[in-house]
């Protein structure tokens, strides 16, 4: 060879040189999906511990009210027995 680049190595290079570039912009648009994927995954982590927390708190309080459902429950039949009593004397 002459040393002169041929028009298929020209045409060659320039097509490499120009494929590049985009796969340098995929490359960055990669590394910023990649970095918002992993700050979602870290929310719905924090979001799925919240949630198991109030979960657990949630239950808790419907064992509580259902508690205090049961003590009302025995309150309301003995003011009901007392009520009874009461009309059975006669005021």
């Amino acid at each position: 060879m002459d040393g002169k680049a041929t028009s298929f190595e020209q045409n060659f290079v320039t097509a490499v040189g120009l494929t590049s570039l985009p796969m340098t912009d995929q490359d960055n648009q990669l590394s910023h999906l990649s970095t918002s994927l992993n700050r979602q995954h870290t929310l719905s982590e924090a979001i799925n511990s919240e949630l198991e927390v109030h979960h657990g708190l949630l239950e808790e309080l419907d064992t509580d009210l259902e508690g205090t459902q049961s003590r009302l429950g025995g309150a309301r039949r003995r003011l009901d027995r007392v009520a009874k009593g009461v009309r059975g004397n006669g005021t």
